[in-house]
């Protein structure tokens, strides 16, 4: 080969080498930022997912306090007075009316 051939290559081959060079640069920069990106994306799901999850079960939380079965008729009066006095009058009238029609 001729000497002016083979510094052409060379050239060439140095030229291909800076433009690889700069490509994979560039690719790895992209790289990092995208995994830089991923990394906040998926940091930001996992708040979303806590926030969800605790409000959930403050949800659930407030409902099975809401229904919870008292222990005893004294509970009942705390937890639910208009409730208890309700019943109670129902009951007082149901046994009102069982004495009026056994008389």
């Amino acid at each position: 080969m001729s000497e002016e051939y083979k510094e052409t290559l060379n050239v060439r081959l140095e030229a291909s080498k800076e433009i690889l060079k700069t490509i994979s640069d560039a690719f790895n920069k992209q790289l990092e930022s995208s995994m830089e990106t991923n990394k906040k994306t998926m940091e930001e799901i996992s708040n979303q997912f806590n926030l969800v999850m605790k409000q959930n079960q403050k949800l659930w939380s407030d409902v099975f306090k809401a229904y919870q079965t008292p222990l005893n008729n004294e509970e009942k009066k705390i937890k639910d007075p208009i409730l208890y006095e309700t019943k109670k009058k129902i009951n007082v009238s149901v046994n009102e009316l069982k004495d009026h029609q056994s008389k």
